[in-house]
């Protein structure tokens, strides 16, 4: 048998998506996906206030607070997921969540003075949460068409969707902050330590890809 590996960042890290017919075994694999992603929207709420308070410019905090209001609506798709499975709401520590989380702690701990170049750090981070709930939703999809149902392909189609205009509006402050930094740069009275560093952040990463719609 071929084995196809996960994508998944709440699955062991060898774990697999199973390929028999077996609907138990896709069963289990949809519910330990959803406990990864309540658990992450479970704590979101608490790290998105952190962030606001770490952040200086005015759209990032404008847009943190924005996807803090857009948590429930995910969240409570997910509980309805759980009810079509016919198991209890429940979150589950992901490693892979809990790992981006604690990196922004680390960056803030680092990085105690609000800059530009810490708000460029931080919605990398952002980012790389946003493209896990995708990867996550997407192996959920795939398992669950493997089983045929339907409504719970729709509850995750929704929060993909979701996902996905949120990495567009991360993409868009990126590019909002890249036009600050050059700004900056450029100014012949302005003396922005940052700016060197944030461009080479934009330099190495596509900080500003959108994504396209599937």
């Amino acid at each position: 048998m071929a084995n196809k590996k996960s994508l998944s960042p709440t699955i062991a890290e060898d774990g697999l998506l199973p390929e028999a017919p077996d609907s138990k075994a896709f069963h289990d694999f949809v519910t330990e996906e959803m406990k990864g992603l309540y658990w992450y929207g479970q704590q979101q709420a608490k790290w998105y206030a952190r962030l606001q308070k770490a952040v200086q410019h005015p759209s990032f905090i404008k847009l943190l607070e924005e996807q803090a209001i857009a948590v429930n609506p995910q969240a409570e798709k997910i509980e309805q997921v759980f009810e079509l499975l016919g198991e209890k709401a429940k979150g589950k520590k992901s490693p892979a969540f809990e790992t981006v989380i604690e990196e922004s702690t680390r960056l803030m701990a680092e990085m105690k003075k609000r800059s530009l170049l810490r708000d460029t750090l931080i919605l990398l981070i952002l980012q790389k949460a946003v493209l896990l709930q995708l990867a996550s939703c997407d192996v959920a999809i795939l398992a669950s068409g493997k089983t045929g149902n339907e409504e719970i392909i729709h509850l995750l189609e929704e929060n993909r969707k979701a996902s996905m205009a949120s990495t567009d509006q991360l993409a868009a402050l990126a590019e909002e902050l890249k036009t600050v930094n050059e700004a900056a740069a450029s100014s012949p009275a302005g003396k922005k330590a940052d700016s060197p560093e944030v461009a080479a952040v934009y330099d190495s990463i596509n900080l500003t890809g959108k994504t396209t719609p599937q």
